[in-house]
């Protein structure tokens, strides 16, 4: 695909759509973010998440909640790709968030206590 047409499709998307888009990648960059430090844990440490999914749940809540607003006022408006988009954007942090955690506990060694 060339970049212009990308740049003309972006400028099809009513304003609400765009706002929609930038909801999703921020919670789904907020998780990865929030993540991150796990990494730099040593090895076979024991952790509490709490925080962190208390965290992720209000996130992924008031994510949910804001992008489904501004799916259903862009339905009528919009592509049908686009708000599928969207509803992936916005319902991904819960799930992103809970694989990286397992990937990151796997790979380091770290150890949930519940």
């Amino acid at each position: 695909m060339n970049v212009s047409t990308i740049f003309k499709a972006f400028q099809r998307i009513p304003s609400e759509g765009k706002i929609a888009l930038i909801v999703g990648l921020l919670a789904n960059g907020a998780v990865v973010f929030e993540t991150v430090p796990f990494l730099l844990l040593p090895y076979g440490s024991e952790i509490r998440p709490m925080g962190y999914e208390l965290f992720i749940f209000c996130l992924s809540v008031l994510t949910l909640f804001l992008g489904l607003l501004l799916c259903i006022a862009t339905y009528k408006s919009c592509s049908k790709r686009i708000n599928v988009v969207i509803l992936s954007l916005v319902i991904a942090p819960l799930p992103l968030s809970v694989v990286l955690l397992d990937l990151i506990s796997f790979f380091c060694g770290l150890k949930m206590e519940q």
